[in-house]
């Protein structure tokens, strides 16, 4: 070996024999500053697992948003914000027992995780848990990956704590900010509910004022809301209770509610949307007062609007009469009740036309009736979510040649008014109703009722089938005369 090799061959093993050294500790190397250099770490397996990975918002994933759930059964919900501590929640549940109500309670998810006798308790009773996020915080104003981290703790907490995998999550508005909807979907969640109709809402002067509060607000599809925190809660819940007891509807569970909704069709995928436009030339129009028939046949004809019990007292006299009629109801009422609209041809009656607003058609261009005549149609088609049938009746009975040759250039060709007024509309008594009726119908009569509320045409009604039919009438629909 040369010198040189030799040379190369121990400097080698002088530098083997440091580093070796400097792992068992005898040698240290430091930095520039005389720091000891650091180790660079490792992650171990559960600290990788716990590197979060950015959350991605998608794309094509949004919840449903309810207010109110479409459904034409008599059936709302009564919903809870909040858990209250032990003997006021022990309160509310045998409240709502004694009354046998069974409800939804949105709960923090801290309060399930602090309380959760609480919220098993409120299981066992037969009720719903559901999500208000780790505090009922307002969403609104987080980012995507906060809203979604925290729905997705929330909702894991609640699962852990009590075995339920909460369906919805109760949140403040989502007008604001759509990620909410969209965070809703992505963690596995069905809808994001908002209050509807909320029960802290009223006066506070009288029970009376709160009964009418809640005849006016509660329908077919309404979900009410109330704070547990709120002292009133206690003289709210037998109210309620007895309001909608007495108008036949009864509380269900969100979930079972939302189970019984209806599926809603865009204006357009509705076939014969669009029948009603301003696309013809041909002013021919059919102005019926008396239908033409030989037959022992008359139509009874429903006007106007009124309350959800005032109408659902109608409809029922009609189904349990096995007797069907013809509806001409205001399309902006239909608009904000649409499952009562819907209710009313699921029950086998028709509904006509409308203009969109109450106006004396008479009186109005030839461009503002055509518009009020497609909105009014489109709205109430929307409603019902069919075409409505093709004939309109003009407010206040009003009509005249030039405003009937206006409706035919619409595609609407069939204008119904009247020969028998019932006068129901004057504050007629129930016989005067029933005798207005019966004194004018012949073959073919269209017969004109109100749906208003206080007046007596409810009572009327049952008198008025039974005269009919004891003189050998048949009452049918406009359409089927």
């Amino acid at each position: 070996m040369t010198f040189f090799n030799k040379k190369y061959f121990f400097c080698v093993l002088i530098i083997l024999f440091l580093s070796g050294c400097s792992n068992l500790g005898f040698v240290s190397f430091k930095t520039a500053n005389g720091e000891e250099p650091k180790d660079e770490k490792i992650n171990t397996d559960e600290e990788i697992a716990t590197i979060q990975e950015p959350i991605i918002k998608p794309i094509d994933m949004k919840s449903d948003h309810v207010s109110f759930v479409y459904t034409t059964k008599k059936q709302l919900s009564l919903t809870f914000n909040g858990m209250s501590d032990a003997s006021t929640m022990e309160e509310i549940l045998e409240t709502l027992d004694f009354h046998k109500i069974k409800a939804t309670f949105f709960v923090s998810a801290n309060k399930v995780e602090e309380f959760p006798e609480i919220a098993e308790e409120i299981i066992s009773r037969g009720h719903e848990i559901e999500n208000n996020s780790l505090e009922q915080q307002d969403l609104t104003n987080l980012s995507y990956e906060e809203i979604y981290n925290a729905i997705l703790e929330s909702n894991t907490i609640i699962e852990e704590q009590t075995g339920t995998i909460p369906k919805y999550i109760r949140v403040t508005t989502v007008t604001e900010n759509e990620d909410i909807l969209i965070a809703t979907a992505h963690v596995g969640l069905t809808a994001a509910v908002t209050d509807g109709v909320n029960l802290h809402d009223w006066d506070m002067k009288s029970s009376s004022s709160f009964k009418e509060f809640i005849a006016s607000g509660a329908k077919r599809g309404s979900i009410l809301t109330a704070n547990v925190e709120n002292p009133d809660i206690f003289t709210a819940i037998p109210i309620v209770a007895e309001v909608i007891a007495n108008s036949g509807y009864e509380f269900v569970p969100l979930n079972q509610l939302m189970e019984s909704s209806y599926e809603r069709n865009k204006l357009e995928d509705i076939p014969g949307y669009n029948v009603v436009r301003k696309n013809s030339y041909d002013t021919f129009y059919n102005e019926i007062e008396r239908m033409d028939t030989d037959k022992k046949q008359v139509a009874l004809t429903f006007n106007n609007w009124g309350s959800e019990q005032t109408i659902t007292n109608i409809l029922d006299i009609l189904k349990d009469s096995q007797v069907t009629g013809t509806f001409f109801i205001d399309p902006v009422a239909a608009e904000n009740n649409p499952n009562l609209a819907r209710t009313i041809v699921e029950n086998g009656n028709d509904i006509g036309i409308r203009t969109y607003s109450p106006i004396d058609i008479t009186q109005v261009s030839k461009q503002v009736l055509q518009e009020e005549l497609i909105k009014g149609f489109q709205v109430l088609t929307m409603a019902i979510q069919k075409q409505t049938a093709m004939y309109f009746r003009p407010d206040y009975g009003i009509i005249d040649k030039e405003s009937s040759q206006i409706v035919a250039t619409t595609g609407i060709k069939n204008i119904a008014l009247h020969d028998v007024d019932s006068k129901d509309w004057e504050q007629a008594t129930t016989y005067e109703i029933v005798t207005n009726v019966l004194e004018d119908v012949q073959e073919g009569s269209i017969i004109l009722l109100h749906l208003q509320d206080n007046l007596n045409t409810v009572d009327a009604l049952p008198m008025i089938i039974t005269e009919l039919r004891n003189r050998g009438y048949n009452i049918v629909k406009l359409g089927d005369i």
